[in-house]
C-alpha cells in the first residue's frame, strides 16, 4: 500500500521534498517499508517504481501520462506507453501481445484508454448480479405510495440488466487485464473516478446522486478483480479533490480501497452508510423562481471522529493551514469578504416569471 505522507511525527518540514512524500507499506506486516521524498510531480511515478521492484510483483499499471516523470527519474527502466492511437482497431492486438509477453516495470497509460483493456466478462457479470441484489433488496423496501423513489430504482435497475445483456454477448477475443499480468494500478488525477454508481433508496434527497461514470465503474470493477490476486496491494489512488460536490462522493471514495472494511462494519450500502454517518436537514431555499421552498439535503456528517478514523487507514490528509508557508495565498484588499447587493432588473423579473411556469408545469 503507497500513500502520501507527511515528514516524521506530522511536522511540516523546511524544504517542499520534504512535505510530499509517498510512504510505501507492507499491510500484512504493518511494517514501513520506503519512505520516498520528491516533489509532487514526481510522486506516482516513484510510488510505483518502488512498488515494482520491491518482490518483484509480476506487473504495474499507472494510469496517467507520466512517461517523461517516470524516465527522469529511472531512464534504464523498462515501461511500455500508450494512448487511445494503440487501441485502434488493427492496433489492439499487437499493443496487448507486447504487454503480457515482455517484461516491464510498469505500462503507463492514458484515462481514455483504460477502458480498452477489459475484464474476464464472468467476473464483471458477478459484479452486476450483486448489485442487482442489492436493487432487489431495496424495492421491497420502498413504500407503495412512493412512486417516484420506486421508478428511479427501476430504471437504474433496467441500466444494469442492460450491460449484463451486453456482457453476454461481448466477446473475450483479447487480452484481458490479468492475462496481461497487471496487478496493481496506480491512478492519478483520481477525482475523475469519483462518480461510482450506488444502490440507495434515499436518491430524492439533494446532496445524494446515485447515477455514475462508465469510467467509474470501469475502475472499481477492474481494482476488485485484482484486489482478488493482490489483496491490500491493487489499487493506488492520488487526488488532490477527492471530494468535490456531494457527500456522498466520501462513500465512493471509501468504497474503492476500503470496501473489506466497509463490509467488515457492515456499511456496503449507502443507505446503511449514510444513516450512521449523514444527517438530513430541512431548510428553506431559495428557488430560480424567486421563491422560498423547503428542500431535504443531505447536509452534513455525523460520527465524525469513526468515518475520520476509517478514511485515514488508507489515506493522508495535508490541511491548508499546513501548507501555508508553501503556498502564497494572496491577501484581501480590505481585510474581509464584502457582499455586494443590487436590485433585480425587470429583464430577470420577467424570467423568473416564465421559470416559475416551467417549474408549475414540470412538477
Amino acid at each position: 500500500m503507497a500513500r502520501a505522507a507527511r515528514s516524521a511525527g506530522g511536522a511540516m518540514g523546511k524544504t517542499a521534498e520534504d512535505n510530499f512524500k509517498v510512504e510505501v507499506w507492507d499491510r500484512e506486516e504493518s511494517t514501513l517499508v520506503e519512505t520516498i521524498s520528491r516533489s509532487p510531480d514526481f510522486i506516482v511515478s516513484q510510488a510505483g517504481w518502488q512498488a515494482a521492484i520491491r518482490r518483484r510483483p509480476g506487473m504495474l499499471l499507472i494510469h496517467r501520462k507520466a512517461a517523461r516523470e517516470f524516465l527522469a527519474l529511472y531512464p534504464t527502466a523498462r515501461i511500455l506507453v500508450a494512448d487511445e492511437t494503440n487501441f485502434i482497431k488493427d492496433r489492439r492486438h499487437r499493443f496487448l501481445s507486447r504487454a503480457a509477453t515482455a517484461s516491464w516495470d510498469a505500462i503507463i497509460i492514458t484515462h481514455s484508454a483504460f477502458r480498452f483493456i477489459s475484464v474476464a466478462s464472468a467476473f464483471e457479470q458477478q459484479m452486476i448480479e450483486g448489485e442487482l441484489a442489492l436493487y432487489e433488496v431495496l424495492l421491497t423496501k420502498v413504500e407503495n405510495g412512493d412512486r417516484v423513489s420506486r421508478k428511479r430504482l427501476e430504471r437504474l435497475k433496467e441500466g444494469l440488466k442492460e450491460r449484463l445483456e451486453a456482457l453476454a454477448t461481448r466477446k473475450d477475443d483479447l487480452l484481458t487485464i490479468s492475462e496481461i499480468g497487471v496487478d496493481q494500478i496506480i491512478v492519478d488525477e483520481a477525482q475523475e473516478f469519483r462518480k461510482l454508481s450506488f444502490a440507495t433508496n434515499m436518491s430524492t434527497l439533494k446532496g445524494i446522486d446515485p447515477n455514475g461514470s462508465q469510467c467509474a465503474w470501469d475502475l472499481y470493477v477492474k481494482s476488485r478483480f485484482i484486489e482478488t490476486r493482490n489483496p491490500g496491494r491493487a489499487l493506488v489512488l492520488a487526488s488532490g479533490t477527492p471530494i468535490t460536490n456531494t457527500l456522498g462522493e466520501m462513500f465512493s471514495v471509501q468504497r474503492y480501497p476500503g470496501y473489506a472494511a466497509l463490509t467488515e462494519r457492515g456499511l456496503h450500502e449507502f443507505d446503511d452508510w449514510a444513516s450512521t454517518f449523514g444527517d438530513v436537514t430541512t431548510e428553506l431555499e431559495l428557488q430560480p423562481n424567486g421563491k422560498y421552498k423547503p428542500v431535504t439535503r443531505f447536509a452534513t456528517f455525523v460520527n465524525v471522529p469513526e468515518l475520520i478514523a476509517m478514511f485515514r487507514s488508507f489515506a493522508d490528509v495535508v490541511m491548508p493551514e499546513d501548507l501555508r508557508d508553501y503556498v502564497k495565498v494572496p491577501m484581501l484588499s480590505t481585510d474581509t469578504r464584502q457582499i455586494r447587493t443590487s436590485k433585480p432588473s425587470a429583464a430577470f423579473k420577467r424570467y423568473q416569471v416564465l421559470l416559475d411556469a416551467r417549474i408549475k408545469a414540470i412538477e
